[in-house]
């Protein structure tokens, strides 16, 4: 019961820190200056996408492992 109850908490903890970034993600967009500066921020953009990505991946494999776990 301890697992599900983590795994709640993990889901609404990685829920926020999506949220967060997403918030400075479009603050970034809206703030960033042309010029020169313009591929360092392309650049953290895709690394803050790839961030993204690998938690939407992580918790898939979550929900995939216990949806395993709960059908033994």
């Amino acid at each position: 019961m301890w697992y599900v109850h983590y795994l709640h908490a993990q889901e609404v903890m990685e829920e926020s820190m999506r949220a967060a970034m997403r918030a400075n993600l479009l603050r970034t967009v809206e703030d960033a200056p042309e010029g020169p500066h313009r591929p360092n921020e392309l650049r953290r953009l895709g690394a803050r996408g790839a961030i993204a990505l690998s938690l939407a991946a992580a918790r898939l494999a979550r929900a995939l492992d216990s949806r395993v776990v709960a059908s033994r």
